[in-house]
């Protein structure tokens, strides 16, 4: 931003907002594809989660806990575990998690 001091104030005009909501949109794009190819990339394998609350999935008969891997990966984990639990899981596919 345009604050007195920094870079923005000296290189001259603003870009416009439309190409900025643009700009910002597609590197969220990007962003959240990377995400996906990642997670993806992790299916199938051993993961450490804690559990952090209720998933709010819906359609679901069983209850889903909230989880993260150890690399901040958001999973879905069937079964009664108290928040804060720490379990190895192996990862889906879907964004679900299967204790071991």
């Amino acid at each position: 931003s345009p604050r007195p001091g920094t870079v923005a104030e000296r290189t001259g005009a603003p870009v416009p907002p439309p190409v900025a909501r643009e700009r910002a949109a597609e590197l969220r794009a990007i962003g959240a594809g990377k995400a996906a190819a990642y997670a993806s990339g992790r299916a199938g394998t051993v993961a450490d989660v804690v559990v952090v609350g209720v998933h709010t999935a819906t359609g679901s008969e069983t209850p889903l806990r909230k989880a993260l891997t150890e690399d901040y990966l958001e999973v879905a984990l069937e079964g009664e575990f108290p928040r804060g639990s720490r379990l190895h899981v192996t990862l889906g596919h879907d964004s679900t998690a299967t204790p071991l």
